[in-house]
């Protein structure tokens, strides 16, 4: 009888089945309220500044992380993860 070959990855499949599992659940509902633009302040720096120090209280990992999307001429977008070291008007 001839001796089956099971691929090394059928072993860790429990293992990485598990961990998929587990990541469903690690989602955090950061949405506390919602904008309406007509409570929303003449100048647009006033509410990130708001939402800067909403989000230093509730104690978030890398507050100043965010993702940064633009579009070229063509339409193609692009996205990318910056750090915030500074701000001005």
């Amino acid at each position: 009888m001839r001796k089956r070959h099971v691929p090394a990855y059928s072993f860790e499949f429990s293992k990485v089945f598990s961990m998929l599992i587990d990541l469903k659940h690690l989602r955090e509902e950061y949405s506390s309220s919602s904008l309406e633009l007509t409570d929303a302040p003449a100048k647009p720096i006033e509410l990130f500044e708001q939402w800067m120090q909403e989000a230093l209280q509730a104690k978030l990992p890398e507050p100043n992380a965010m993702t940064l999307a633009t579009c070229k001429p063509d339409g193609f977008p692009s996205a990318r993860v910056v750090l915030l070291k500074g701000l001005s008007e």
